[in-house]
Order: C-alpha cells, then structure tokens, then sequence
C-alpha cells in the first residue's frame, strides 16, 4: 500500500471515529466498514484493506503500519494489544494527534507573516549593505566630507545587524543539515544526551514523556501486569527506541533492588514528580490510577506551555521587525540629511 496518503488530522478523525463507534457497541470490523462509507475514495480503499488484513488474522496496527501511520498511534496499539482495551488507546491516540495538529497550526499562523516580513528585511538589509551604503561611502569620498559620529554609530549597528542576520541563517542551516544527517543516526542514549542540553525544548520533552510512559503504565498495570512486565513490554515495543533503551536500563536497576520510584527519580527522561506520584500510588497500591490521573494532568500542562510560548513568538519577532526598520530608515535617511547641511 501506498504510505503517508493519510495526513495527521485524518488519521486523528479516522480514530475518534472507530473509537465512538466501538463504545457503541461496534466491533472493530464493522466500525471501519461504517467509517469507510464517508472516506474519500483513496482513503476508502485503505481502509477496505485494513478490513482484509484483520479478516487474515492480522491485527490492527499492522493494518495501520502498512498505511504509514504516526509511530505515536501505532506504539499505543501495541500497548493496547497487551491490556487489552483497545477503544481507550485510538481515543487517546486520536487526542494526541488533535493537539499535535492544533498546536502546528496555530505556530504556523502565528509564525507566517513575521516570517514573510523577517525575510523581506533581510533583501532590504542586503541591498542596503551591498549597494546603497556603498554610494553614500563613495559620495562622501567625493565631497571630501566625513559621516558624523552619530551616522558612522548607526551604520556600525546596520553592518552588525546585517552580519547578525547572516549568522542566523547560517545557524539554522547548520541545524538543519545536523538532524537530518547526525542527530538521527545517534543512538537513543547520545539524542537524550543532545535534548536535555536545550532548556525549551528539554521541558516539552520531559512533560511528553511523562505523560506518554505514565498513560501507558496505568493500563498495562491495570489489565494485570506487574511493574517489571510492563517494563518488558516497553522493550520489546519496536516503534520508539528511546523508550527501549530505558526500559532496559530500569530492568537493571529493578533487578538489582532499586525501587520503581528512585528509578524514575534518577531518570533524565521524565519530570520529577513522576517519582513522587509513583511512590504515593504504590504506598496507596493505587499506582495505576495515580498514574492515569497523572498523565492527564502532565498532557494539559504540556498543551498550556506550547500555547504560552506561541503567544511569546509573534510580539518578539515584530518587535525586532520594528528595530530593523528603523535601523535600515536611519541608516539611510541620517547620511541624505548630513549631506542636505554640508550644501
């Protein structure tokens, strides 16, 4: 089958769809066979086909796999497969990708016009640098005068903003081409190692994996798996290597007589509180209900810090905008008017 026809918000409705229907009392056949009638039509025979597979026997996150969808929906299937509550794991999983979906949105809106008016400064920062700061230079040249102080300051600051914004491109290139072509062949302990050492991107970081392994240990602890089980679970799981290291690495410890909680207390991978929420839930012997109610909470405060950071981006990036204008309408404007006195 052809991957990656299914864009994120239609794998998010296609989930909350079969996951209303099958509280409904649908089975899982026939949900996707309802779900079907209102698909377009290259959608419609990527669902017909993951009716046939489930009729051979395979199972539902084969069927999506094959379609190529997110590792997120595919990794909470493979949980469910093991606690058996299925309808649970594609709502949660459709709920995931909603506030993936939203949230790009609402960067993008927020981030289309400075960007647009970021990069038509930076034309107006190099044609000033490479041709008109120039001709003032040779003008004075030729009138045997010298710029002011207050001109020869501001059009210092316009070659060191010019030079600035060189670099930020430069930096984003350089980003760019290190995650595409480094940071995504680096093991999953050396990328942990990497994350952690950028303030905003560690603190999303944390709060995702904390709500993620906390979600998904309450219901394989619910449907009757011990801590250590779970863990198994976690490495054997093939869609999040990361996940797979450090459940391999807790085994050890857990083998070794460490408590579940000092053991997450130590991990770079989570919130601290995890421990804390873990140690009461397990002193109460309700940690699969400490943890459920816990990935909740994590998974709002996760939603409230990427929208407090978007509401940060807009009002910085027209702020600089606005210096930049000044800066490039004093550093032409200022050298006309000096030259305007000295006739």
């Amino acid at each position: 089958m052809k991957k990656n026809r299914w864009k994120l918000h239609d794998q998010s409705q296609f989930l909350k769809k079969l996951s209303d229907l099958l509280s409904q009392g649908y089975s899982l056949n026939e949900a996707i066979s309802f779900t079907m009638l209102h698909l377009p039509n290259a959608l419609k025979r990527d669902a017909s086909y993951c009716v046939e597979l489930l009729a051979r026997g395979e199972s539902f996150r084969i069927a999506l796999e094959d379609l190529g969808f997110h590792r997120n929906v595919l990794s909470f299937l493979f949980f469910a497969e093991n606690y058996g509550d299925i309808k649970t794991a594609l709502m949660e999983s459709s709920r995931l990708l909603t506030i993936q979906v939203e949230q790009t949105e609402k960067v993008k809106q927020v981030l289309r016009y400075p960007l647009f008016l970021l990069l038509f400064m930076g034309f107006n920062l190099y044609a000033v640098e490479l041709v008109i700061a120039p001709q003032f230079e040779a003008m004075y040249q030729s009138m045997s005068t010298q710029a002011s102080f207050t001109t020869f300051l501001l059009l210092s600051v316009f070659d060191l903003v010019f030079f600035g914004f060189l670099v930020f491109v430069l930096v984003c290139i350089i980003v760019t081409f290190y995650y595409f072509f480094f940071f995504r062949k680096l093991s999953p302990h050396s990328q942990l190692n990497v994350i952690i050492r950028v303030p905003f991107i560690r603190k999303l970081f944390s709060l995702y994996n904390s709500y993620y392994f906390s979600f998904q240990m309450s219901f394989l602890l619910k449907g009757g798996l011990s801590i250590y089980e779970s863990l198994t679970l976690f490495q054997q799981q093939p869609m999040l290597p990361l996940y797979k290291h450090e459940a391999n690495h807790m085994i050890e410890q857990l083998a070794d007589g460490k408590k579940f909680s000092d053991i997450l207390r130590e991990s770079q991978l989570f919130e601290n509180e995890i421990a804390d929420v873990t140690y009461h839930g397990q002193a109460i012997s309700k940690l699969d209900r400490e943890l459920y109610t816990y990935s909740q909470l994590v998974l709002s405060r996760l939603e409230q810090s990427i929208l407090k950071w978007t509401r940060y981006i807009q009002p910085i990036a027209f702020m600089i905008i606005g210096i930049l204008v000044l800066i490039v309408y004093l550093s032409i404007m200022l050298p006309m008017y000096q030259m305007i006195q000295t006739i």
